[in-house]
């Protein structure tokens, strides 16, 4: 049987965590007032005194992270929407904003992790073909955005990307030719400014590919014409 004290003592713990959750529920309901009425600052505030209250209170995360978000504070949301991960792993909203983020931030492990676990992210092919591009992980940036072009072809960035590694590899066998290699010095750099550009350089460069002398059939690639 349990002795009064210790009964009191429950008691007195349940009656406290009660009343932080009731304390915390409330200043989360005036932040989402002050954040529909787009005064960021005052909402943040109020998500921090709620987050004080209830630490694992992932829906004043996610909220405070968008409120940061409005405010430009893209570190504080990271950190916002990474303590929601820590929280719920599975949790799709925190998946997407830290896939966004990373990208955006230029960690682009982080990015294709993200990206790669996200199962609503309308732009998770984007994100993971150029971050495996911006690390030179030309092969699997190929395979990824090549497939995205085809459903999304006015994506400049994704554009951008594509055309820039097919002319990255054909800067690489145009050592192994000559003949390209004059027709390389006659391309300058700014040919990537634009994909229409790049695409007419890759269909220039493909064509002194097939009529080279530096093979017996008259082409470096068995299949190229």
């Amino acid at each position: 049987m349990k002795s009064p004290i210790l009964s009191l003592l429950i008691i007195l713990l349940l009656s406290l965590s009660a009343k932080a959750n009731d304390s915390a529920t409330y200043f989360f309901q005036k932040g989402m007032e002050e954040k529909a009425a787009k005064r960021y600052l005052v909402a943040s505030k109020n998500f921090e005194t709620a987050l004080k209250f209830d630490s694992t209170y992932v829906q004043a995360y996610l909220e405070s992270g968008y409120t940061n978000l409005e405010m430009r504070k893209v570190r504080q949301a990271l950190n916002d929407f990474t303590k929601v991960y820590e929280l719920q792993p599975s949790n799709e909203t925190a998946i997407k904003e830290l896939a966004s983020l990373y990208f955006a931030f230029k960690q682009y492990q982080k990015a294709v992790e993200f990206a790669n676990k996200c199962n609503t992210c309308d732009n998770k092919e984007k994100i993971i073909g150029i971050s495996y591009y911006q690390d030179e992980n030309y092969g699997l940036a190929e395979k990824t955005l090549a497939p995205y072009m085809q459903k999304n072809p006015n994506d400049a960035d994704a554009a951008f990307a594509l055309p820039a590694f097919f002319l990255f590899l054909l800067r690489f066998f145009f050592f192994l030719s000559p003949s390209a290699a004059f027709s390389l010095s006659s391309l300058p750099d700014s040919s990537l400014s634009s994909p229409p550009s790049a695409l007419l350089t890759l269909l220039v460069v493909s064509s002194v590919f097939c009529f080279s002398p530096a093979s017996s059939s008259g082409s470096l690639f068995s299949d190229c014409c």
